[in-house]
């Protein structure tokens, strides 16, 4: 992706974030939570052009070494604070994370969520059911919300395979 537009604005991908490496401490406590601020507005903006520099769905504020409970969706969605209140069914696919590239597992996971949170932008509380694909996405980075990443799931994960194969 260009790192510039015309007349000189800069894409998302100059904003983006570096990641932090796996053993960041960060990464293996739980977030804090906290109130909609200009500031957490300021990051999530930051890490929707993170999650696109990597091609990922969404990111978790801790993968860029923030301690708060923010996940920002490639869609444009900053959600702050977001629990899963509900889940149903049992989905098993592949899933990777942006903090070990390359790197893919199979792992169950439940296929719909009911997902509550802020909305970052103006403060309003959101609720939302997800599925398939979302489902997957919300609980693995409400994961990362709570210090956990892929590996701690290797118990439940069925298979690792390598990314070339998919």
């Amino acid at each position: 992706m260009s790192q510039k537009r015309k007349g000189g604005r800069t894409t998302p991908a100059a904003r983006a974030l570096p990641l932090v490496l796996a053993t960041d401490p960060v990464l293996h406590g739980v977030a804090m939570t906290a109130e909609p601020s200009e500031m957490l507005f300021q990051l999530g903006q930051r890490m929707i052009a993170t999650a696109w520099k990597y091609n990922g769905m969404a990111v978790a504020a801790p993968q860029v070494g923030a301690d708060v409970r923010l996940v920002a969706l490639h869609t444009g969605l900053v959600v702050l604070n977001p629990t899963i209140h509900d889940t149903s069914g049992q989905q098993i696919g592949d899933e990777g994370c942006l903090t070990y590239p390359d790197r893919w597992w199979r792992v169950p996971r439940a296929f719909k969520v009911y997902v509550t949170g802020v909305d970052v932008r103006d403060g309003k509380a959101i609720g939302t059911w997800a599925d398939a694909v979302d489902a997957r996405m919300w609980q693995h980075e409400i994961d990362h919300l709570d210090g956990l990443v892929l590996v701690n799931r290797f118990d439940e994960v069925t298979e690792e395979h390598n990314a070339a194969r998919r």
